[in-house]
C-alpha cells in the first residue's frame, strides 16, 4: 500500500489527483497517506491546492472569444464585468468620465450603449460604456420593462 501511495504521489499534483489514480476517496487516501508519514510531503502550494487558471480571457468564454462574436447571446452585465477585468474598457463613462462607486456594492454604476443598436453585436467598437446620466441624455429613455426607445 505504502508503494502505490508513493507512485499515485509521483505522478499527481495533489492529492485529491493522488487519490483518483488509487481509486479510492479522498478520506481513505488521507487516511493512509498520514498513517505512512507521506501526506505532508505531497501537499502543494503551502497546503492551498493546485493553481487554477482564473481570468477574464481563460475558458470556455473568454473575452476575446465574446468580442469576436462567437457567443451572440451572452449576459450583458457579464460583458460589461470582463471588458473591466481584462483592462479592454476602463470602469467609468465615456463621454463625460464619471466612475465614482456606490457606497452599497462598491460598483461604478454604468450601462452598455450598443452604437448599432445590436445588442448582439459584441465587437469592440460596437461598445460604449455610459452613466446612466449620458445614456439618457445621449440615447434614449427607459419606458418599459427592458425597452429604451430614441428621440430625436
Amino acid at each position: 500500500m505504502e508503494s502505490e501511495i508513493k507512485a499515485a504521489q509521483s505522478i499527481t499534483k495533489s492529492g485529491l489527483g493522488a487519490a483518483r489514480v488509487l481509486r479510492c476517496t479522498y478520506r481513505t487516501y488521507t487516511k493512509y497517506a498520514k498513517m505512512y508519514g507521506l501526506f505532508e510531503a505531497h501537499k502543494n502550494n503551502g497546503g492551498k491546492g493546485v493553481p487554477k487558471p482564473y481570468g477574464p480571457d481563460v475558458g470556455i468564454w473568454a473575452i476575446s472569444k465574446i468580442l469576436n462574436g462567437d457567443f451572440p447571446n451572452y449576459c450583458i452585465y457579464k460583458i460589461k464585468y470582463k471588458l473591466f477585468k481584462a483592462g479592454i474598457k476602463e470602469e467609468k463613462c465615456e463621454l463625460c468620465g464619471y466612475n465614482e462607486k456606490r457606497l452599497s456594492d462598491g460598483k461604478t454604476p454604468l450601462l452598455i450603449n450598443w452604437l448599432d443598436g445590436n445588442s448582439k453585436n459584441h465587437k469592440l467598437e460596437n461598445i460604449q460604456i455610459l452613466c446612466y446620466n449620458c445614456y439618457h441624455n445621449n440615447v434614449g429613455q427607459f419606458v418599459g420593462r427592458k425597452a429604451w426607445v430614441k428621440f430625436d
